[in-house]
């Protein structure tokens, strides 16, 4: 059983290296490491070179873009390449997320062990900032026929269990499912292009979590009330989302949703209309207002 790992890194060399380092460790070793640096300005490119030439059992490689694609580009091309490669389950993440050394061993085990091979993705518990971060992993509930998504509770972590919607972090793609389910959505640019791509991978097989398997996500909870460009990304490409795979209804009740929440504040209301708008339009990729760095 081989496992191919997928990093997307932008600027943070730091975490970059300490997320390296915890692939060299892991007990269970990946057979390859490809590495996609979405156009960094800092010392990555430096970095990566002198990594790129390191002795190891595993082999490393990295794919430097000439521009900054966003995550979700950043992982499309990432798993494009994965895909025609001769291995049996990808590893998705970012490059701040650390593995703990038994991770891969934990998700090889229970691979091998699974007697219904009826699996199309598996994941790890995430912890930040000294707790389980619920927001990685959750579930579809209708009530009243709204679809809602909901947090695990932590009292499911005690064992593995199933889930619906996932993030990249910390993530085991089965090949076999990938190339049925397809790639992530480049399209989206950045946000919610996992969750979406977890509602496709879901109709291959079931997603697993095995919470023994822990991933450090090494970054920062944002403040509900911030009002940052990523935002019109998630309410854009969420909205969208819901019209692909559930249809007019659900797309327009998530919609009066976010302009209901956000009404009361200027700035987000305006991104909101405009990332409604989008949504509807089929209007995707890198809007023209809500770049990155917008303030």
């Amino acid at each position: 059983m081989d496992i191919g790992v997928v990093l997307v890194t932008y600027n943070r060399a730091e975490k970059l290296k300490k997320a390296l380092e915890s692939y060299e460790k892991q007990r269970f070793k990946p057979k390859y490491i490809y590495v996609v640096d979405n156009n960094s300005t800092d010392s990555t490119a430096d970095y990566l070179k002198t990594w790129e030439s390191t002795d190891s059992d595993i082999e490393h490689k990295v794919f430097s873009l000439e521009k900054n694609i966003g995550g979700s580009g950043g992982f499309h091309y990432g798993l494009s390449l994965a895909q025609d490669t001769d291995i049996d389950w990808v590893w998705l993440s970012d490059d701040d997320a650390y593995p703990d050394e038994c991770c891969l061993e934990y998700m090889k085990d229970y691979i091998l062990s699974d007697k219904e091979k009826d699996v199309s993705a598996i994941c790890s518990l995430v912890w930040s900032n000294g707790d389980i971060d619920t927001w990685h992993r959750r579930r579809f509930n209708k009530k009243f026929g709204i679809i809602r998504e909901e947090r695990i509770d932590k009292r499911e972590y005690e064992d593995n269990f199933e889930l619906d919607l996932l993030s990249y972090v910390g993530v085991l793609i089965k090949k076999e499912s990938l190339l049925s389910a397809g790639l992530t959505r480049e399209e989206f640019f950045i946000a919610y292009d996992d969750s979406e791509h977890s509602i496709r991978l879901r109709k291959e097989g079931k997603i697993i979590c095995i919470p023994k398997a822990v991933v450090v996500h090494d970054a920062k909870p944002e403040s509900p009330a911030a009002v940052s460009w990523k935002k019109y990304y998630v309410i854009r490409n969420k909205i969208y989302s819901y019209g692909k795979h559930f249809g007019y209804i659900q797309s327009h009740i998530l919609a009066w949703y976010y302009r209901l929440k956000n009404a009361n504040k200027k700035a987000l209301n305006e991104m909101t209309k405009k990332a409604v708008k989008a949504a509807f339009k089929g209007e995707l990729g890198v809007d023209d207002l809500y770049k990155p760095g917008w303030k």
